[in-house]
């Protein structure tokens, strides 16, 4: 019994440092805004622009950065949703590494 709770101690703590690993910093997420299409300052400008009043060349940029914008919220929501999977599979794995671990104290 006492190999098993030593194991689950040990597979908790490789969890728990997996998952401080995985956690972003403020760097990671400046890092992000700097390279997000959607947050441009001249493609903002022109969303507020009627295209007909646009130039050609404006024309160009709003839909060269409109494709940008729209692949980088596609990954985004992407990223997001494999993090949440992340998430909801260690706190499945803490629960039940928890429920044996107290399941052995107690009978």
């Amino acid at each position: 019994m006492e190999s098993l709770l030593s194991m689950m101690r040990t597979f908790l703590i490789i969890l728990t440092c997996l998952l401080i690993s995985s956690c972003r910093t403020t760097l990671d997420l400046s890092q992000d805004e700097e390279n997000n299409p959607c947050t441009d300052h001249r493609y903002l400008k022109l969303k507020k622009v009627n295209v007909s009043k646009m130039t050609k060349a404006e024309v160009e940029y709003f839909k060269y950065k409109e494709r940008q914008c729209n692949a980088y919220l596609k990954e985004e929501k992407k990223q997001a949703t494999t993090n949440f999977i992340i998430i909801l599979s260690s706190i499945a794995a803490v629960t039940i590494t928890l429920a044996i671990l107290f399941s052995g104290k107690w009978h």
